[in-house]
């Protein structure tokens, strides 16, 4: 404030950044199950995936092909484009990166906990159901609906979805990427149910993809920092990366009052685990797959190896609504993750929606005992009910881990080493 000499500085580090399309191999079948897949060969280019996105152009269609009335009560499910397939994965010349199974589910969970409840995401197929009470007099639904029917023809849509809505590295590694192919796989489901949800006499739905476009930004450094670069990889240099990848496990849990999950052993060390648990919902396009159930928890833990967290056990009763150890243990995530006071940005679930809509179960376990820090990591999640799990009900884990690896040049070509 009182440096009245100080000069302007200016960044002259980048040329220019421009957002290049990239698209499906030739000949990809975008509505059969099986694999849709994108390649970037140029490894000669920096790219940014951090600033990247999908954009997916497509139709919402009677299941025999014909299109809804407007009067039709169908629409897609929050984040229903993501339920069209069962995995996405990232490569980095043929090495896996990161790989979520359930990436509806899974970027669902993370966005209920990141987005506030006004996050403008339509354009990515983003609107949260706000309401209690019969869903096709949802806000939510009548808003994802409002956008795809009113388009000539009806049911018409473009989405533009964040990379990092998906994978933590897209999100947490904002650097450039140079000399390394990058590979996107969609693995498609043979159903698009858990993408649409109708109700009343709407007929039977289908998801029918177009296209789909990854646009990443190609960065040119200015003259001074490309031979800056080019000096430092030539030099056999070791890049260090570090971030917080996701993985989405699911399982259908048997009709018992208590269960304990083996996750199986992880070698990342886990930091976060967000359980969700829904019943009735899959592959049935009369249910509403966004939304979770409750199953009257009393008590969730999660074991790493022999440790408990929570050391001491946060008990609920949801017939008495007596949850608020859970609803704060999940507002306070965003503060824990990305270091955002809820005072400043709060997350998307509501206390008056949180055991009707929206019951997800954060466990932190970021702060590990000196000894599981540098071990292979057995996860398992322990479950007690206030009553039998209801039938066909299943639970979702979202578990965050610290992941590392290196970019390595061998003075010639760049390398993944993990």
């Amino acid at each position: 404030m009182l440096r009245l000499e100080e000069n302007i500085v200016e960044d002259n580090s980048i040329f220019s950044c421009e957002d290049f399309p990239f698209n499906p191999i030739s000949g990809t079948q975008y509505n059969a199950a099986g694999v849709i897949q994108i390649n970037i060969e140029n490894q000669a280019e920096y790219f940014l995936p951090h600033q990247s996105w999908l954009q997916i152009d497509g139709e919402l269609l009677k299941a025999d092909g014909t299109r809804y009335a407007a009067a039709d009560n169908a629409t897609l499910t929050n984040n229903g484009i993501l339920y069209c397939f069962s995995n996405i994965k990232y490569q980095l010349s043929g090495n896996e990166i990161e790989s979520v199974n359930d990436p509806g589910h899974a970027s669902n969970i993370m966005g209920l906990l990141k987005y506030e409840s006004t996050y403008p995401g339509l354009n990515q197929c983003w609107a949260i159901d706000k309401t209690i009470g019969t869903d096709n007099n949802n806000t939510g639904f009548h808003k994802r609906k409002d956008v795809i029917f009113s388009a000539n023809p009806i049911g018409s849509f473009s989405f533009a979805i964040d990379l990092q809505h998906i994978f933590g590295f897209a999100e947490d590694y904002d650097k450039v990427v140079y000399g390394l192919r990058h590979t996107l796989q969609f693995n498609r489901k043979p159903s698009s149910n858990n993408a649409i949800f109708r109700a009343g006499a709407a007929a039977d739905g289908k998801v029918k993809i177009d296209k789909i476009t990854w646009w990443v930004p190609r960065i040119t450094p200015s003259p001074v920092e490309s031979f800056r670069l080019t000096k430092m990889l030539e030099k056999n240099a070791t890049l260090q990366v570090g971030f917080r990848g996701r993985q989405c496990a699911m399982l259908s849990i048997p009709t018992v009052n208590s269960y304990t999950w083996n996750l199986g052993v992880k070698s990342e060390k886990p930091r976060f685990l967000i359980i969700g648990f829904q019943t009735a919902k899959d592959d049935n396009q009369q249910t509403n797959v966004a939304r979770f159930d409750h199953c009257d928890i009393s008590k969730l833990k999660v074991i790493l190896n022999s440790a408990e967290y929570p050391a001491i056990d946060v008990l609920s009763n949801f017939t008495r609504n007596e949850y608020a150890g859970y609803y704060k243990r999940m507002a306070d995530f965003k503060r824990s993750f990305y270091g955002v006071d809820k005072s400043v940005s709060s997350c998307a679930i509501d206390g008056d929606v949180y055991k009707t809509l929206y019951p997800l179960y954060v466990l932190d376990v970021s702060r590990q005992v000196e000894k599981l820090k540098s071990s292979i990591v057995d996860v398992s999640v322990k479950m007690d009910f206030g009553r039998a799990v209801p039938v066909a009900t299943n639970a979702f884990a979202l578990i965050i881990s610290d992941k590392k690896l290196q970019f390595k040049s061998d003075g010639k070509n760049m390398s993944v080493v993990f």
